[in-house]
Protein backbone atom coordinates (compact mmCIF):
# COMPACT_ATOMS: atom_id res chain seq x y z
CA UNK A 1 0.00 0.00 0.00
CA UNK A 2 2.62 2.42 0.86
CA UNK A 3 3.92 2.73 -2.58
CA UNK A 4 0.63 3.60 -3.94
CA UNK A 5 0.31 6.13 -1.83
CA UNK A 6 3.43 7.94 -2.49
CA UNK A 7 2.24 7.14 -6.89
CA UNK A 8 -1.44 8.86 -5.33
CA UNK A 9 0.65 11.93 -3.71
CA UNK A 10 2.66 12.18 -7.24
CA UNK A 11 -0.82 12.27 -9.03
CA UNK A 12 -2.96 14.87 -6.16
CA UNK A 13 0.59 17.40 -6.79
CA UNK A 14 -0.13 17.54 -10.75
CA UNK A 15 -3.30 17.96 -10.26
CA UNK A 16 -3.18 20.85 -7.59
CA UNK A 17 -0.17 22.73 -9.43
CA UNK A 18 -2.51 22.26 -12.57
CA UNK A 19 -5.64 23.82 -10.96
CA UNK A 20 -3.26 26.37 -8.94
CA UNK A 21 -2.37 27.61 -12.40
CA UNK A 22 -5.87 26.98 -14.15
CA UNK A 23 -8.51 27.61 -11.68
CA UNK A 24 -6.84 29.80 -9.30
CA UNK A 25 -6.00 29.52 -5.27
CA UNK A 26 -9.46 30.24 -4.20
CA UNK A 27 -11.69 27.61 -6.74
CA UNK A 28 -13.75 24.92 -5.08
CA UNK A 29 -12.18 22.29 -7.53
CA UNK A 30 -8.50 23.30 -5.93
CA UNK A 31 -9.96 22.78 -2.75
CA UNK A 32 -11.27 19.84 -3.15
CA UNK A 33 -7.49 18.57 -4.41
CA UNK A 34 -6.36 19.85 -1.47
CA UNK A 35 -8.88 17.81 0.73
CA UNK A 36 -8.12 15.28 -1.06
CA UNK A 37 -4.49 15.59 -0.53
CA UNK A 38 -4.61 15.93 3.33
CA UNK A 39 -6.70 12.77 3.63
CA UNK A 40 -4.13 10.60 1.85
CA UNK A 41 -1.22 12.21 3.90
CA UNK A 42 -3.63 11.41 6.84
CA UNK A 43 -4.07 7.73 5.56
CA UNK A 44 -0.03 7.60 5.65
CA UNK A 45 0.13 9.11 9.03
CA UNK A 46 1.91 12.39 7.64
CA UNK A 47 -0.90 14.56 10.27
CA UNK A 48 0.89 17.86 10.10
CA UNK A 49 1.20 17.58 6.76
CA UNK A 50 -2.39 16.48 6.32
CA UNK A 51 -3.58 19.19 8.65
CA UNK A 52 -1.92 21.79 6.82
CA UNK A 53 -3.51 20.78 3.34
CA UNK A 54 -7.43 20.32 5.25
CA UNK A 55 -7.23 23.38 6.66
CA UNK A 56 -6.09 25.40 3.30
CA UNK A 57 -9.56 23.55 1.86
CA UNK A 58 -11.57 24.44 4.42
CA UNK A 59 -10.37 28.26 4.42
CA UNK A 60 -11.37 28.25 0.64
CA UNK A 61 -14.64 26.02 1.30
CA UNK A 62 -15.67 28.38 3.90
CA UNK A 63 -15.08 31.78 1.42
CA UNK A 64 -16.73 30.19 -1.89
CA UNK A 65 -20.25 31.38 -2.45
CA UNK A 66 -21.02 28.30 -3.87
CA UNK A 67 -19.61 26.22 -0.61
CA UNK A 68 -19.86 27.79 2.41
CA UNK A 69 -20.35 25.92 5.85
CA UNK A 70 -23.17 23.54 5.62
CA UNK A 71 -22.26 22.45 2.32
CA UNK A 72 -21.46 18.65 1.96
CA UNK A 73 -18.11 19.15 0.45
CA UNK A 74 -17.15 21.22 3.53
CA UNK A 75 -18.85 18.68 6.20
CA UNK A 76 -16.43 15.96 4.72
CA UNK A 77 -13.34 18.23 4.90
CA UNK A 78 -14.56 18.81 8.33
CA UNK A 79 -14.63 15.53 9.24
CA UNK A 80 -11.27 14.28 7.84
CA UNK A 81 -10.06 17.58 9.92
CA UNK A 82 -11.97 15.26 12.68
CA UNK A 83 -10.13 11.98 12.23
CA UNK A 84 -6.71 13.48 13.13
Amino acid sequence: MWCRWVWDQEVYDKALKIRLEQLGPDHQETASTWNNMGDNYRLQGQNDKARDCLEEALRIKLKCPALGPNHPGTVTTFANLGKL
